[in-house]
């Protein structure tokens, strides 16, 4: 069976690498659409999309699979776990607590919100992130 690692933001299929070079079974870091990568002719980039784009993915990988989200990435394993028909042995994700009534989203989240601020932190994210 094959695991699947889906990032999250702003980071690319590459935070996988470590990982996926020590495991011992088959596994796929999958590079989310525009995220490194070229988005699909006609993608929209709503969460819907990308929830479609990940089962998409999902469904041609040999079931079943056993999927890791991190982040938006886990955000969108949620939502195909729970509403797309895709055959998963299982899944994990590092961000459930965000649908706890009294979760609090942290700074770095409120910054990416804000209007020329986010824009400023995603410009710079790729520089600094460690190689």
């Amino acid at each position: 069976m094959t695991v699947v690692f889906v990032h999250g933001m702003p980071e690319t299929s590459e935070i996988w690498s470590p990982l996926h070079q020590v495991l011992d079974r088959d596994s796929i870091a999958v590079a989310l659409p525009g995220f490194g990568t070229a988005r699909p002719e006609g993608f929209t980039g709503t969460k819907d999309a990308y929830a479609e784009w990940l089962a998409g993915i999902l469904k041609g990988v040999e079931s079943p699979v056993d999927v890791v989200g991190h982040d938006l990435g886990a955000l969108l394993t949620m939502r195909v776990a729970s509403a797309a028909d895709v055959r998963l042995r299982s899944w994990t994700v590092d961000v459930a607590n965000i649908f706890h009534p009294k979760f609090v989203w942290p700074e770095r989240v409120h910054n990416l919100q804000t209007p020329g601020v986010g824009e400023k932190m995603l410009e710079i994210a790729p520089r600094s992130r460690p190689r």
